[in-house]
């Protein structure tokens, strides 16, 4: 079906594909949902709490039910700072505020795929390759000396399109390209969108029931990389983070009930594959799935660990905000059931300009050569057909 994007804040389409995990990875509800409500804005801890309480208030004030779109959150990375003041962040995000929040009110409206061709751009990715390289040894430089013990370390990709982008086409079109489970689409303002294509899962909960699940994904190869089960250093870097999120979530948690169950599984996409385990908890009496919302945020799996001098570190070489990348994308249905993604493979559309943001995790272990290309891989998830390289 062909239709005309949505101009209206917080207009939101989302699609699962072929996910074949049954309801643990996927959306709770799918296609274009645009009868929205004007934005609660957020750029301080009162304000956040405030935002959550409302949520919170409207839940319990006017149940309905399950897959109706009620509540939907673009959360940037730097809102991490607003749960935990000791983060370090490079500033504010340059195109939105720390969170927005809007409210839905009505059903999705399904629509099919997407033909036509990509639009063209053309890629300039910054830091260089060189510098790129020269941070990867930093952070290994670090580590050597105890400061940390690992760092999710991006660079980013900015892009000139030849004319401006419907960001829903587009969306569309790549999602029956690539499946992922966690596709979006989200108007930010009059020029600004976001298209996401993750396959991370931050936080999937109820709100007034006690348990809750995080999916982190840490550790990457070609598709159907038979060796990725056996590198010790992509199952070090990925169970360094399994740790961190347990101990995020024990935060909130009964004692005892935090348990990961599988430990290193693997997600197949079309173009990676993917280390991801299943962390599950129920929460202490007082706590609800927002509270495990706050524990988890900035995400484990895209910041190191330990996390706080993490975020320290990454401030300090990468030098700008992130923005919508590393944060998150928050929705909750009328019956109040909870699905949180993890914004990685995110790019930004303004325009005629956009960027997308690729990373991965810095160890020990790790090569700065096959780190770089490492960026290359999950842009080209992306941007394949719309570039013609990647430097």
């Amino acid at each position: 079906m062909l239709v005309d994007e949505p101009q209206i804040s917080g207009s939101l389409w989302l699609d699962s594909g072929s996910a074949s995990d049954g309801a643990e990875h996927r959306w709770l509800w799918q296609g274009l949902s645009s009868d929205v409500e004007s934005p609660l804005l957020v750029d301080g801890p009162g304000q956040w709490n405030e935002a959550l309480d409302t949520i919170r208030t409207d839940l319990v004030e006017t149940p309905g039910a399950a897959g109706v779109p009620r509540w939907v959150g673009l959360i940037s990375y730097e809102a991490g700072s607003l749960v935990e003041p000791a983060v370090g962040y490079a500033g504010h995000p340059d195109v939105m505020p720390l969170a927005m929040f809007w409210r839905h009110n009505g059903s999705s409206q399904e629509l099919s795929t997407e033909e036509g061709a990509l639009p063209a751009a053309a890629a300039f990715p910054s830091p260089s390759v060189a510098d790129h390289e020269r941070r990867i040894e930093d952070v290994r430089a670090r580590i050597g000396v105890g400061e940390i013990y690992q760092a999710n370390l991006a660079r980013r990709i900015d892009l000139s399109f030849d004319e401006p982008v419907k960001g829903l086409q587009l969306a569309r079109h790549l999602q029956h390209r690539e499946q992922h489970c966690y596709s979006a689409w989200l108007r930010v303002g009059p020029e600004l969108a976001i298209v996401s294509l993750t396959p991370e899962c931050l936080l999937r909960g109820t709100f007034g029931k006690p348990e809750v699940w995080s999916y982190p994904i840490k550790g990457t190869a070609e598709p159907q990389a038979d060796g990725l089960l056996g590198d010790p250093k992509e199952r070090a870097e990925h169970v360094m983070i399994v740790d961190l999120v347990r101990n995020d979530l024990g935060r909130v948690a009964r004692v005892g009930s935090v348990h990961v169950d599988p430990l290193l599984g693997t997600r197949d996409m079309r173009t990676l594959r993917h280390l991801e385990s299943r962390i599950c908890a129920e929460l202490a009496p007082g706590y609800d799935v927002f509270d495990a919302l706050n524990a988890l945020l900035p995400g484990g799996s895209i910041t190191g660990a330990p996390k706080i001098q993490a975020t320290r570190v990454i401030a300090d070489l990468e030098k700008r905000p992130r923005g919508p990348y590393t944060g998150a994308l928050l929705t909750v249905d009328a019956a109040g059931q909870v699905v949180v993604s993890l914004l990685i493979r995110t790019l930004v559309l303004q325009g005629s300009q956009g960027w997308l943001d690729v990373g991965g995790g810095i160890v020990w272990a790790s090569d700065a050569r096959q780190e770089v290309q490492e960026t290359r891989r999950k842009a080209l998830a992306h941007l394949d057909g719309m570039v013609s390289e990647i430097p």
